[in-house]
């Protein structure tokens, strides 16, 4: 024989005898258990091998399934071909950000060939579904690689967010107002969701026809909705509900509070402050004391507010008010004054000062009214005196006070009548000064003097100046 056809020959034998070791790896792998698909052989790399390794054929893949940010225990099988041969070797190659315990290559002896067992970590960032998160590489001298696959079914995490926006909503009776939200996806899967509306009672919806919105993970969509606010809607704080759904589920729900006004009515303000509060103490002998408490602070109409305070309780103790006043509950006569920026009514205790140049204030439980013009004004009075320590006696108070601008100058004069032990006292005093928004200290170095002429009588019953 020639050497030609000797090398010939062997040439023959060699693709012949590696032909038949990839078909009987393919009928022998597609028995192993748990596979489904048939092995699909790998062709050369390149055209000029320089071992039978470089040969990659891939088998069935492992499943198993895991939540993102934990770890998964895998059991890879070891392929039947390699079960008798001298050495084998398996590296195991992570994909993406998929991490490994564990080494990477190992030898695997003949005691030990039955299965490899590999923990893979998923990254919390895995999106949904099945994934390949690494592969093992099987290795013989002389042989092809086997490729086994592992794919990890990651588990759908749901976790939608509804943000309002920062800042007040503010509508207008009768007219449309925006609402704005933004929807955030902080889950691993798409998700479909439709907003559904829950509005106080009149209100309607802008958008005839809302579609689905569509978010992708880690995706922010912004949207708005419009809303019609009925004409005669109540004004302060109203409500609206918003659900975020997917099918049956809700995803995500938020209220959102819209403060509605209305600039055509009579009272644009949300009302009055209402405060209640029920305290109870005891003082240092142990007897028990209590004292109810009503407020109402704040706007009745635009243009009119109301101050008013009640209290009603038993009879406190030094320790009793302390501890009250600990509470934040403080005993005080009634009291009720509602003002205007054209004058001042008040019930209750009150007083005021009748002349800055008599210091005259008198104080009492009555009735005080104030009427604020540009160029006049009137104050009127009439009260019971208060009751001084260890006597009931009360004696009556009525006064009255008008004022009128001539120019830069103010006259102003008033009469009023007191009792003091059973002796009546009047005083009618005319007093002429200067309007002190034109000569203070401020604006002018001269002051013009004021000139007072009081009535007053003496002890005596008898008329002096």
């Amino acid at each position: 024989m020639s050497f030609r056809g000797a090398c010939a020959g062997a040439l023959c034998l060699s693709i012949s005898g590696l032909t038949a070791f990839g078909v009987a790896q393919a009928q022998i792998t597609t028995t192993q258990p748990g596979t489904a698909s048939a092995v699909s052989l790998a062709t050369w790399s390149g055209p000029k091998s320089d071992s039978a390794s470089d040969i990659l054929i891939t088998l069935p893949s492992v499943t198993v399934s895991g939540a993102p940010r934990s770890f998964q225990v895998v059991s890879i099988p070891i392929p039947e071909a390699f079960a008798q041969v001298m050495k084998l070797e398996v590296e195991i190659v992570p994909h993406g950000d998929f991490a490994l315990l564990g080494p990477r290559n190992r030898v695997l002896p003949i005691a030990q060939r039955s299965r490899v067992g590999v923990t893979i970590g998923i990254p919390a960032t895995a999106l949904a579904g099945r994934i390949v998160a690494a592969e093992a590489r099987f290795s013989s001298p002389a042989s092809p690689t086997l490729v086994v696959p592992v794919e990890i079914d990651i588990n759908l995490v749901r976790k939608i967010v509804l943000r309002p926006k920062p800042g007040a909503i503010n509508g207008q009776a009768g007219n449309d107002v925006l609402i704005p939200f933004d929807i955030v996806n902080s889950g691993n899967g798409r998700e479909t969701v439709n907003a559904d509306l829950t509005l106080p009672s009149g209100w309607a919806s802008r958008d005839a026809h809302a579609s689905a919105i569509v978010i992708q993970p880690g995706e922010t969509v912004k949207r708005k909705v419009r809303l019609k606010i009925p004409p005669l809607s109540s004004t302060g704080s109203s409500f609206v509900k918003i659900d975020l759904r997917s099918g049956n589920d809700t995803l995500a729900s938020e209220m959102m509070t819209v403060e509605v006004f209305n600039s055509s009515s009579i009272g644009r303000e949300a009302g009055p402050l209402i405060t209640t509060a029920v305290a109870h103490a005891a003082d240092e002998n142990g007897r028990p004391s209590s004292v109810f408490t009503l407020a109402a602070t704040g706007a009745l109409y635009d243009s009119v507010r109301i101050d008013a305070r009640m209290s009603q309780g038993s009879a406190l103790s030094g320790a009793a008010s302390n501890a009250f006043a600990r509470l934040g509950t403080y005993p005080s006569a009634s009291s009720l004054m509602l003002s205007a920026p054209s004058g001042q009514l008040s019930f209750g205790n009150t007083g005021t000062s009748f002349s800055d140049l008599t210091g005259l204030y008198p104080y009492g439980q009555g009735a005080l009214l104030r009427i604020e013009h540009s160029d006049w004004s009137f104050l009127s009075l009439g009260a019971l005196s208060l009751p001084a320590i260890g006597s009931a006696k009360r004696e009556p108070m009525v006064g009255m006070r008008g004022e009128r601008l001539f120019g830069n100058a103010r006259l102003s004069t008033f009469r009023i009548s007191l009792m003091r032990a059973h002796h009546r006292a009047d005083w009618t005093p005319l007093e002429l000064a200067p309007q002190s928004s034109q000569f203070s200290a401020a604006h002018s170095k001269r002051r013009l003097p004021s000139v007072a002429l009081t009535v007053e009588p003496d002890s005596d019953g008898r008329a002096g100046w």
